[in-house]
């Protein structure tokens, strides 16, 4: 009935332009499949090709997953309402605005608009860290509110770790646990999971790539299980045209359908300018949900939600006037390239005539993003090249402490100063001045300003970019 094959040749004529190392695209239409195919590679080295049932990383496309166990609980009377307060399911929750530590709902948290600052600490926090969600969520009182409560939309990943401590405290089991047995197992996708391990030992698991000196290159696989309830579902296109299926259902018997509609609806209305306005001239009032983004795009009402981690992008969209659902899977690092080909699709669907040229704005911006990421690693270069010899290297060691990130070692391996923070490690180069620039082991990783604060000829603290000061006990 559609006829897909301009879409296909789309995509692999596209793959090299967009530096894509494998994708994966399937289609729903009145609860059929009406298309699904794998391209590109799974491993860029082995040259294995994808499938429709390879795995791949959701990221952030988890978190509807999350709103649909929240709804699971509300119908079966273990959550009585989405307004009920975050302090009710964790009782010594805590925010560093007293208002909002009393007040936040689980709406609130799930529809983007708790208040949090709008630099990325709670990204931090689970991040290439080990904290466990306890951890996490003691630590989140230190987070200023940069914001009002209730009044912006702000995207932060804690609200949904936050939530996924309210499953756990509520079911006794870990979220982990709930999401595999409720929703995953439920609907089918049985292959489908949320752990580092059982990904890393899968026989038809993707390999995570990046772009790395203007090449695609296979990048390790980040292990964020602290984090599940915000992205670490794993998944295949085979499986994930379940997930939309459902998501195009009234809930079944599953969860109330006055839920779904609510998971569904705009809740916080996004600021347009946190968009690059070029590439999003077909949108219309971006909205969010609860776990959901809520867009209109080119006249089609639309609910989506996307994913990027270490390697890996995804993008779920549902047309539910024209019962159409879309999953696109990546295992390329922070790739535009599903945003053309769900606009392409929903045309072909919708009988729509292509008002735009949906691949010029977006690989412009894909292109710019790889400048970008060329101009860094040219920074790191004339960076090392200015570098000084440290004059003092024991000067500058010790343990500094943050109630937000906990403790930063810098110590002396190999003649070299180094920093150490979990998954963060690497060699400080010095610039003069007590400055220094970080030169990760891990490419993945931004190249940061550390610069130590010196008091009577002692170092007493150190401020690290992104992640703020650090006291030297």
């Amino acid at each position: 009935m559609y006829n897909f094959e301009q879409i296909d040749e789309f995509i692999n004529e596209n793959l090299e332009n967009w530096k894509m190392s494998g994708l994966a695209v399937g289609v729903v239409k009145d609860n059929q499949v009406i298309f699904k195919k794998g391209y590109g590679y799974k491993d860029i080295d082995k040259k294995t090709p994808v499938e429709t049932n390879s795995l791949f990383s959701i990221g952030s496309a988890s978190k509807s997953f999350t709103s649909l166990c929240i709804a699971i609980l509300i119908k079966r009377g273990l959550i009585d309402s989405w307004e009920d307060k975050v302090k009710k399911y964790i009782p010594d929750f805590e925010t560093s605005c007293e208002y909002a530590t009393e007040h936040m709902s689980i709406k609130d948290i799930l529809s983007m608009r708790s208040g949090y600052t709008y630099k990325p600490y709670g990204n931090f926090l689970f991040y290439g860290s080990r904290f466990t969600n306890d951890e996490m969520i003691k630590r989140s009182k230190y987070i200023p509110f940069d914001l009002e409560f209730r009044d912006f939309f702000f995207y932060e990943n804690l609200n949904f770790i936050i939530a996924g401590k309210i499953v756990e405290n509520v079911t006794g089991m870990i979220w982990h646990e709930f999401v595999k047995k409720e929703i995953l197992d439920y609907l089918g996708m049985k292959e489908s999971n949320s752990l580092h391990e059982y990904m890393e030992n899968h026989k038809e698991k993707t390999e995570p790539h990046m772009i790395i000196d203007g090449k695609i290159a296979k990048i390790k696989r980040r292990n964020i299980d602290n984090a599940g309830s915000a992205g670490s579902i794993v998944s295949s296109v085979d499986e994930m045209v379940e997930w939309l299926k459902f998501n195009l259902s009234d809930g079944r018997d599953l969860v109330r359908k006055e839920d779904m509609e609510k998971m569904h609806r705009a809740h916080t209305v996004i600021d347009l300018d946190l968009f690059e306005r070029d590439s999003m001239e077909d949108i219309f009032i971006p909205c969010y949900g609860l776990g959901w983004f809520v867009y209109e795009f080119n006249g089609v009402k639309c609910f989506l939600h996307g994913g990027s981690i270490d390697g890996y992008s995804a993008f779920n969209v549902l047309c539910p006037e024209y019962n159409l659902g879309i999953v696109i899977l990546s295992n390329m690092d922070q790739n535009y390239m599903h945003q053309p080909i769900m606009r392409y699709i929903i045309d072909l669907v919708t009988n729509k005539s292509n008002i735009y040229n949906y691949n010029e704005p977006f690989l412009k911006r894909h292109k710019e993003k790889l400048d970008k990421i060329e101009k860094n690693e040219l920074k790191l270069k004339e960076l090392k090249e200015k570098q000084k010899e440290i004059p003092n290297l024991n000067k500058y060691c010790g343990s500094f402490h943050s109630k937000l990130f906990g403790v930063q070692e810098i110590s002396i391996k190999n003649n070299k100063l180094c920093i150490d923070r979990f998954d963060w490690n690497g060699e400080l180069g010095y610039l003069g001045d007590n400055e220094f620039f970080t030169i990760w082991d891990d490419p993945i990783w931004p190249t940061i300003k550390v610069r130590f604060i010196e008091k009577n000829d002692n170092i007493i603290s150190i401020d690290v970019d992104a992640f703020g000061k650090f006291e030297k006990k």
